[in-house]
């Protein structure tokens, strides 16, 4: 070796910063080549492995590093992380730990604490932390980002936009925190669709500024070729994006009746995998991490591939790559099921959704054009377990159970004051709320508190925080008479796994896509009655549907056979149904190239 470890050490160094992967690595083997006692290539091995999704590899490499110099903060924190994303958060919180008391104002791993303490449900410790990382770095745009996520979490709508409005003053460009911006909107129903869409707008205004899109493009212009068609997501894995696509890849990947396929494409924009991941790449012609990728250059590449029609499973969610769509790298460009809202964007030319979630009258809250599948705009992918559906728990307890699994900032405070009234209207009736954020005791006395601002004693409310095991969640479906569907801002996944487990739901029509979902599923199912269409009409519905114990008995032992025979999840439907829209939509492109 000619030069000096260090210099190659440096060089390494600005490669990776630079995103030129594949030559940091070389050079940092080649470093350890030379002294395999070499800490810091250990460590920045260990991050790449990290960056690409191999999380055991990552804890290997650190961990190597870290035997070779215990001192090594920066190594205990991206250890941390490796853990983190593995979902060994106590490991995660040791190594955090570890970091800060060498560095005491480290404020990157004061960052990646809060954001544990976040996910586990410690919502005032994570406050605490946020807060002591902004007293040592008062204009770090990240460090009011993440403390806008918690706010949001903790239903501080109003706080958390500061947040993120203090986080775009000191980083104009900080994308990450207007899309964060954009989502926390979505929980305020005292914002209107128009308020949504002028705020989006601007985002498209401000990530387009500057750039030239794409406009000539290289694709055959045959209206009934096969199709190149990529997908931009972090989400297919254990996550309701990736429950809501894995059957439906499943079958885009065996082809329609008359033997055709589209060519699928991942890309995929963070590197958490797990087992539901491999099922989706086995379905693809090619799967690319492109976390590191610059969406300049991956604009180019995915341009250069031929991709016809590219879709963004992510809206304004995280680690969504919108400035990418922004430079238009495919003809045809669509949004579906990450955000229940628009992005704002020129560049993207369609939304999928259905009749339902976009009505007619609608329309207007969106810069995208809607295409509407004829059935629901999502397909749900049974659970593997073999959870059984219980009889109604108010045959032991004497009482109903109603009952909401949904995230508390869907919950809005006029949904709390409507349960309110449920509660006085069933007399005896307990409500079973159950949410990560409300596994922190603050959370809980806030809504403790509202409950009893509308009359209703705390020994009615059962609150509990969110369990990780799947199996658990189910099971605690068996202790619900009837799911209740937050507004202003619909449950999902949420929704259906109740369904599944025999619990009927009850949803209020919405003014928008986000308050919408609920009727959509519910409709699909040819649940109607279940739509209450005022909030008079929900809390006499509630009350009407829990009268009749026999009724509802019948209707759980019904409801999971009744889920599988739907559209919900006809898998096989659903992929015709989403190529025949693919289809269309690229002779719609082929026409107007005329």
């Amino acid at each position: 070796m000619q030069q000096p470890i260090s210099q190659i050490l440096e060089q390494a160094v600005t490669h990776h910063r630079e995103g030129r992967i594949a030559e940091a690595e070389a050079l940092y083997r080649a470093v350890l080549e030379a002294d395999p006692g070499n800490a810091a290539a250990n460590h920045l091995l260990g991050v790449i492995s990290y960056q690409a999704g191999n999380l055991p590899a990552a804890i290997d490499l650190i961990s190597k590093a870290l035997q070779q110099q215990p001192d090594y903060a920066e190594a205990h924190n991206n250890l941390g992380l490796a853990f983190y994303d593995s979902r060994r958060f106590d490991e995660a919180e040791a190594s955090y730990g570890r970091a800060l008391k060498l560095r005491p104002d480290y404020v990157e791993a004061l960052g990646n604490l809060g954001t544990l303490l976040k996910r586990t449900g410690r919502i005032e410790a994570g406050e605490k932390t946020y807060r002591r990382a902004l007293e040592l770095q008062p204009d770090n745009a990240r460090g009011h980002n993440n403390l806008g996520t918690l706010l949001t979490s903790a239903r501080r709508f109003e706080e958390a936009e500061q947040s993120y409005r203090r986080a775009l003053e000191l980083d104009p460009a900080y994308d990450e925190a207007h899309s964060n911006l954009l989502l926390t909107m979505t929980y305020m129903p005292e914002r209107t669709p128009a308020d949504l869409l002028d705020e989006a707008r601007r985002y498209g205004t401000r990530v387009t500024a500057g750039l030239t899109p794409h406009q000539n493009y290289d694709n055959s212009r045959d209206p009934e070729r096969r199709l190149r068609v990529g997908f931009v997501s972090a989400d297919l894995n254990r996550h309701p994006v990736g429950y809501f696509l894995e059957s439906v890849f499943e079958n885009l990947a065996r082809g329609n009746p008359n033997g055709e396929k589209l060519e699928l494409f991942i890309y995929a924009t963070s590197g958490k995998e797990d087992d539901l991941t491999e099922k989706f790449r086995s379905c693809v012609s090619r799967w690319r991490n492109v976390t590191l990728v610059p969406n300049v250059k991956l604009a180019d590449e995915i341009a250069a591939e031929g991709i016809d029609i590219l879709v963004d499973l992510a809206g304004h969610t995280a680690h969504n790559r919108l400035p990418l769509f922004a430079r238009k790298p495919a003809p045809v460009q669509i949004t579906w099921l990450g955000f229940g809202g628009t992005t704002g964007l020129d560049a993207m030319d369609y939304m999928l959704c259905d009749r339902w979630v976009i009505p007619p009258e609608d329309e207007s809250h969106f810069a995208e054009k809607p295409w509407r599948l004829p059935d629901s705009f999502v397909c749900f992918t049974p659970p593997d377990s073999e959870m059984v559906v219980e009889p109604p728990p108010v045959l032991k307890n004497g009482h109903i159970t109603f009952g909401c699994f949904n995230n508390v900032s869907k919950i809005g405070d006029e949904a709390f004051s409507c349960w309110a009234e449920i509660l006085k209207s069933v007399p005896g009736s307990k409500l079973f709320l159950k949410a990560r954020a409300l596994a922190d005791a603050p959370v809980q006395q806030r809504i403790g508190n509202l409950f009893s601002s509308h009359g209703v004693e705390a020994e009615r409310l059962m609150l509990e925080g969110f369990t990780d095991s799947p199996a658990k969640h189910l099971e605690a479906y068996n202790r619900v008479d009837v799911a209740l569907d937050p507004f202003p801002y619909s449950g999902g996944t949420i929704t259906v796994e109740a369904l599944w487990m025999g619990v009927p739901v009850l949803t209020l029509k919405g003014d928008r896509y986000t308050a919408h979902i609920g009727e959509s599923l519910l409709h699909t199912m040819g649940l109607d009655e279940w739509i209450a269409d005022s909030r008079q009409d929900y809390v006499a519905k509630a009350a009407a549907f829990t009268s009749d114990v026999d009724a509802l008995t019948a209707l759980r032992d019904d409801l999971r056979g009744r889920l599988l025979a739907s559209p919900l999840c006809d898998a096989p439907r659903f992929a015709r149904d989403l190529e025949d829209a693919f289809r269309g939509m690229w002779r719609a492109w082929c026409e107007s190239q005329i």
